[in-house]
């Protein structure tokens, strides 16, 4: 059985790693079809995209608002958040128990959140429970109660979790980077203690007027199941009535203007530093975008290979993009030896400048890289959320099949020319003992 199972792992690896560099890492046929189970419609004016998973019982709905934390001033970045978590709590025309006990009975599931760029509320069910459950999920959506006691338990939960994250260091030095990297006034970024203060200011009154401004930005629906285009028309057509054909669409954010400094520490006296390291990268819309995303992955791999399995300076390095219409490079690390580990850091990035990899070693990044868009694929919720953040930036859900075939030109030379464009400008955050760490470290990742 064994040796089965070993000659069964050695197929798939040389099935994924066989293939040259412009070799086709999707067959076109699977693309097709993906497509072609995919169709848009509009209902009310609103995009509507149906994704049908064939044999599937499951429905997941996601209503999509072009609305994020981005799109509220500096002293109101902590309202969409508790907005989000409130909105499915309870409606004018169904109360908290009443919602309960229906999700309850069909063992289905309605949750919000507020992201920086788009916000979205999501029902889960099964495909004959959704006649039942789309009322609800209008309404809740149409009009929330937003009442004040939902409103002062999700704020002390939400402080309750701020306050528990702060205490982890690895949060913590995600906090620091961030002071530097985003400055004070970046619309992508609040600082905890901020959004602690701003909940103070936040009442039903607030939520409802913001809320009403919401309503006004564009919105789009996914459906991911097995519901036919014309039956799903109409039952949206029937729930949502209430839909007005808006126009207005969130703006692109630009590029955060870094402070000068490079790095800051913070004093604890544990025996492990949690290094985060962020830089720019191109935004989801930019054509660098898939030769970044592609890149960052191999450095994952590098800095794994070269820190964890090498030289065991850290049993946690890692790296990868935030994909928005501004892009960020990630950079993250637990280690005792911090200096070596920052050393080793720059190191590896330096070599991914310097040496321009072979098209075969791409080709099987490629390969690996290759498998997120089937692990997208498998989950309802997963792949109703692509094809939403593909609608939402380039205008079209399907994108997403396309996104592919970006990966598939790419050659070791752009992966080249991605690092020694973007691997630069470093901002660090570290939390260890001050008494361990000496801050001309951070000249290590000067540029």
């Amino acid at each position: 059985m064994k040796a089965i199972l070993q000659w069964q792992w050695s197929l798939l690896v040389a099935m994924l790693f066989s293939r040259p560099c412009h070799g086709v890492i999707i067959n076109p046929e699977i693309i097709a079809l993906d497509k072609n189970l995919t169709e848009n419609f509009l209902v009310k004016g609103t995009t509507v995209t149906n994704r049908i998973v064939e044999g599937s019982e499951i429905v997941t709905l996601k209503f999509t608002w072009h609305y994020g934390i981005k799109d509220e001033p500096a002293d109101r970045k902590a309202i969409p958040g508790i907005l989000f978590k409130t909105i499915p709590l309870s409606s004018k025309a169904f109360d908290k128990i009443k919602i309960y006990e229906t999700l309850e009975r069909y063992s289905s599931q309605i949750s919000c959140m507020a992201g920086i760029e788009y916000s979205s509320c999501q029902l889960m069910t099964v495909k004959e429970y959704l006649p039942q459950l789309l009322p609800i999920f209008s309404s809740l959506l149409h009009q929330p109660s937003l009442i004040e006691r939902d409103i002062d338990l999700e704020k002390k939960k939400g402080a309750a979790t701020i306050k528990g994250r702060l205490q982890k260091p690895s949060f913590a030095a995600n906090e620091l980077v961030n002071k530097l990297f985003y400055n004070s006034s970046h619309p992508f970024w609040i600082p905890y203690l901020e959004r602690l203060e701003q909940f103070k200011e936040i009442s039903s009154k607030v939520l409802k007027a913001t809320y009403k401004k919401v309503k006004t930005s564009a919105a789009s629906i996914t459906v991911v199941g097995t519901i036919d285009s014309k039956l799903l028309k109409a039952m949206l057509a029937e729930n949502f009535s209430w839909l007005a054909q808006n126009k207005s669409k969130s703006l692109p954010a630009s590029p955060p203007q870094s402070q000068k400094k490079i790095g800051l520490l913070e004093h604890r006296e544990i025996p492990t530093a949690y290094i985060k390291i962020k830089c720019q990268m191109p935004g989801i819309r930019s054509k660098e975008s898939a030769a970044a995303n592609l890149m960052m992955k191999i450095l994952d791999e590098e800095l794994g290979l070269e820190i964890r399995t090498r030289r065991s300076l850290s049993y946690s390095v890692y790296s990868y993009i935030i994909n928005h219409s501004v892009g960020i490079g990630v950079i993250g690390a637990s280690t005792s030896r911090p200096q070596e580990t920052l050393k080793v850091v720059r190191q590896v990035m330096d070599k991914l400048r310097r040496v321009r990899m072979s098209d075969d070693a791409v080709a099987r990044h490629k390969a690996v890289y290759a498998t997120r868009y089937f692990l997208t694929l498998e989950e309802h919720s997963t792949l109703a959320s692509a094809l939403e953040k593909h609608l939402f930036h380039f205008g079209d859900p399907k994108h997403l099949y396309e996104s592919t075939a970006e990966i598939d030109q790419l050659t070791g030379q752009d992966i080249q020319n991605v690092a020694r464009k973007y691997l630069r400008n470093f901002r660090v955050g570290v939390v260890y003992d001050e008494e361990k760490f000496k801050p001309e470290w951070f000249s290590y990742l000067e540029n």
